[in-house]
């Protein structure tokens, strides 16, 4: 049977002089937090989480959310905007796996909407799979793979011929007990929404040393 917690529901404020004035107001000593001459803007955050598991085997997150802006926003258009929103949300599975004692798969996806008046990202989709132990001799190993759909604005001024796809896959070889490469590849398909700019092919290498 499936077990979770009770649903919870939480509010934050953070300062949020850097997203539109660029003010740092972190470099600036505690009396400028969420108001100072140079700007006044704040972020509000609201977010409702529930997680439920069937012990070892199963376990589900799901986040939903909202959040404000109040910052002076400048539309694509040429107009302003006092404030802007949107909404986000995820989803989070990991089941483990029969045929490896310690093999899990993870999926996971999100979601985001802002208002394409303002936001050069007016929707994100997103989702992957991520599997521990992918291979029954490898058990300290990982692989995933992840897909990623931005949706650029359409508002009229901002500019974007498409949208932007961005597929990244990798896989981590544990290479001892402290250290592990991953080679990894990213297609990314139209980037910045362009239709002249070739699509890019990236090829990468990670070493890490954990201590």
């Amino acid at each position: 049977p499936w077990e979770g917690t009770p649903a919870t529901l939480g509010y934050g404020l953070y300062d949020g002089s850097l997203a539109v004035d660029g003010v740092r107001t972190g470099r600036l000593g505690p009396s400028t937090f969420l108001s100072s001459d140079r700007s006044d803007d704040l972020l509000h955050l609201l977010q409702w989480e529930i997680i439920a598991d069937r012990g070892q085997t199963e376990k589900t997150r799901v986040t939903l959310g909202a959040f404000r802006h109040t910052g002076q926003f400048e539309r694509f258009d040429g107009g302003t905007d006092h404030g802007t929103e949107g909404l986000f949300a995820t989803w989070e599975h990991s089941v483990r796996r029969p045929d490896l004692p310690r093999g899990h798969i993870h999926f996971f996806a999100q979601y985001g909407w802002a208002d394409d008046r303002v936001s050069p990202i007016s929707e994100h989709a997103a989702a992957g799979l991520v599997f521990d132990g992918p291979l029954e001799h490898r058990p300290d190993d990982r692989a995933g793979i992840y897909a990623s759909l931005a949706d650029l604005s359409d508002a009229a001024g901002a500019g974007f011929a498409s949208n932007e796809l961005a597929i990244d896959a990798y896989y981590r070889l544990r290479w001892s007990e402290r250290f592990w490469v991953q080679p990894e590849v990213q297609l990314i398909v139209d980037p910045s929404g362009s239709e002249t700019i070739s699509d890019a092919l990236v090829l990468g290498l990670r070493i890490a040393a954990e201590f």
